[in-house]
């Protein structure tokens, strides 16, 4: 299910023809941390776009997440 979403995402970007930005991979040291500093743990799939895109942004739109 993760790949399919990552392969929608990657077309949507690709299809809106404007740059797309992303701060890369999140470590599991680093979502851990913001984990503890929160009180709380995140999801999982949450955690796997963290893993694979940190954050990212494109065609006008923002997908929040850790930015180092």
């Amino acid at each position: 299910m993760n790949d399919d979403l990552f392969l929608k995402i990657a077309q949507a970007s690709a299809d809106s023809g404007e740059a797309h930005y992303g701060s890369g991979p999140a470590t599991e040291n680093l979502i851990s941390s913001y984990e503890a500093s929160l009180g709380a743990p995140f999801p999982e799939s949450y955690k796997t776009f963290l893993r694979q895109y940190g954050m990212l942004m494109f065609n006008g739109l923002s997908f929040y997440g850790i930015s180092k």
